[in-house]
């Protein structure tokens, strides 16, 4: 939920998504992508993210980061940092680590490196290409000046949205010629790619991932947090004042104990009894409740779970008097507020939603999908305008005009869309969120920061502009628009760019711009609605009749899909499409969400 999504805190993730088919009477409807994860893991995330912390160790035999630091000491403790050079929440750590290497020196052994994607030759990262050329620049001075670099990327954190453009400015005391020259060069390229190498070959997907001493770090972002784990278990003289804990997540936790932090010092007390009941279905075959129920046991050791099949009188009660409607539903008695991961945690708090006498997991955190009965599951689909029985299958797609991974989806869904044209319905759609990041202006639409945008606000109006070429004209000229747009425009100058676009390919400039300034807001409303409907909350999500897809990106993929869900194939279904793969080869499920 960090730039992962990726980011329980909104990251930017090479993760972001999720889903369950179904086909049948009373089966599930898919779960959305999360930017390079899904939702459910994103549950796990926001149940898990304390079991982690509690349960973060050192070890004495992890392997050094790579780095070129002049005077490491011989036990210097590796610190490896994994962002991206635009992402808000990377930027904070380096910011908030950056004092701490200066105070611990040649004690810690840092190495940053960049997440991003090597497509056939083409390096992409999540917010585009003035980032891609940012992590060059980073990398070339932490090359050239590696006791050094730091400065300057502290120096261009201050101004991230002009990044690239910054380095220079922020260079003072650094090489700037060996950088100019490596980042202009082949040179440049090569040191990015290998990092993204690295990133890859560690699993890393959203930025910041921190390792410490050679495991992953999820404690507080703050240098106080940073310098006590690096500090933990050495012998750096720097590290005699730092006490053993300032909040509970700092203690390591017993198996029955709960931890708790009293001035400085660990203490162990009783945990908090309550009960806590999974209701779920025998005859769901996708609603595991394995990883979910283990972060609850990890996190609350009071926690008495009971499973109740949902055709049981006692779990039928609580379906009627809750008004449950997917499974597996998970319940919390409300003495769980009382235990201390409960009142140290927040974002745990915010995964739970009171309900009548107990505490219920976010059916959207946990990816929850399976509908109770077939009711619900017509009225839902009902709700999305999915018809059945007509032989004409719907794709909803939603996207961000500058998110790439949305960019691939549309080019290889144009192929499709030229190849079934006029048997299937195709509705684009564009993610929204509501109070991201600094919010208005630079975000968001409004002051009350009801609608706003991933990579800005001027990925907010173009998507505005793109949907009144739709609603002006059609299908044809929307995804010709679209696709011109993507090729010559990007998030930082759409609203500039845009005009020249749009003549060029014969759309009246006067009339999208009327759109775009009196109905902007109805056409944000419905959008966001639109995205809490079918949960899209990343970009690309594609649902197939109301059905989250998470097949093969590419234009054969979304063909057979599509081509699966007519009762009568078309003799169109017999065409083999190629190219045009969406991102499928680097991360099935890569994409750009909070």
């Amino acid at each position: 939920m960090d730039d992962k999504v990726n980011d329980l805190n909104a990251e930017d993730n090479v993760q972001e998504g999720n889903y369950a088919d179904i086909k049948n009477e009373v089966e599930q409807v898919s779960t959305t992508e999360k930017s390079f994860f899904n939702w459910k893991v994103i549950a796990i995330i926001v149940l898990a993210v304390a079991v982690v912390v509690l349960l973060v160790v050192r070890s004495d035999d992890a392997n050094s980061a790579t780095g070129a630091v002049v005077g490491l000491n011989e036990n210097a403790v590796p610190v490896e940092m994994y962002v991206m050079s635009q992402c808000p929440y990377g930027t904070q750590v380096e910011d908030a680590i950056k004092p701490v290497l200066d105070e611990l020196k040649g004690n810690v052994n840092f190495n940053l490196e960049f997440i991003g994607n090597d497509q056939g030759g083409t390096l992409v990262s999540l917010h585009g290409d003035p980032e891609v050329r940012g992590d060059k620049v980073q990398l070339c001075a932490k090359k050239y000046n590696p006791d050094k670099y730091m400065d300057m990327i502290i120096c261009m954190n201050k101004d991230a949205r002009a990044i690239p453009g910054n380095w220079e400015g922020c260079s003072t005391g650094l090489d700037v010629e060996k950088i100019r020259t490596c980042y202009d060069g082949q040179e440049g390229d090569q040191l990015l790619r290998e990092s993204f190498k690295k990133a890859e070959e560690k699993g890393v997907s959203g930025s910041p991932t921190i390792y410490i001493n050679g495991n992953q770090y999820q404690g507080n972002r703050d240098g106080l947090s940073f310098k006590r784990a690096i500090c933990q278990g050495s012998s750096i003289p720097e590290c005699a004042a730092v006490p053993e804990c300032v909040a509970d997540y700092d203690c390591v936790p017993r198996s029955d104990k709960d931890a708790k932090c009293n001035q400085g010092k660990c203490e162990y007390v009783d945990p908090v009894k309550f009960k806590f009941y999974v209701i779920n279905s025998k005859e769901c075959t996708s609603c595991d409740t394995t990883q979910i129920l283990q972060a609850i046991k990890g996190m609350f050791k009071g926690a008495e779970i009971s499973d109740l099949d949902v055709s049981s009188d006692e779990a039928k009660k609580f379906v009627d008097e809750l008004g449950l409607v997917y499974l597996p539903s998970y319940l919390a008695e409300t003495k769980i507020t009382e235990s201390s991961v409960w009142s140290t945690n927040p974002n745990l708090a915010m995964a739970f939603e009171k309900n009548g006498e107990y505490y219920k997991l976010n059916d959207e955190l946990t990816g929850a999908t399976y509908f109770i009965s077939a009711e619900k599951r017509e009225e839902f689909f009902s709700s999305l305008g999915v018809k059945t029985g007509d032989n004409k299958p719907q794709i909803d797609f939603f996207v961000m005009s500058y998110c790439p991974y949305g960019n691939l989806a549309e080019e290889a869904l144009y192929s499709v869309y030229s190849l079934l044209k006029g048997k299937v319905d195709f509705n684009p759609h564009y993610v929204f969120y509501s109070n991201y990041n600094t919010g208005y202006p630079n975000f968001c639409y409004d002051k009350e920061n009801k609608y706003c945008s991933m990579h800005g606000i001027q990925e907010l109006n173009q998507d505005v502009r793109e949907l009144c070429v739709l609603k002006n004209y059609d299908l044809d000229k929307w995804f010709e628009f679209a696709k011109a747009m993507n090729a010559q425009c990007n998030a930082q100058n759409a609203d500039s760019c845009w005009q020249n676009v749009a003549v060029g390919i014969g759309i009246d400039v006067d009339k999208i711009g009327k759109c775009q300034e009196n109905e902007a807001e109805g056409i944000l409303k419905t959008e966001l609605e639109l995205d809490e409907r079918f949960k899209a909350r990343g970009s690309p999500s594609i649902y197939i009749d109301g059905m989250s897809y998470n097949g093969d990106r590419s234009s054969e993929g979304y063909k057979t899909a599509l081509c699966d869900a007519f009762e009568t194939k078309p003799n169109e279904c017999n065409t083999q499409l190629q190219g045009n793969t969406a991102g499928a080869a680097t991360a099935p499920m890569a994409g750009c969400a909070m």
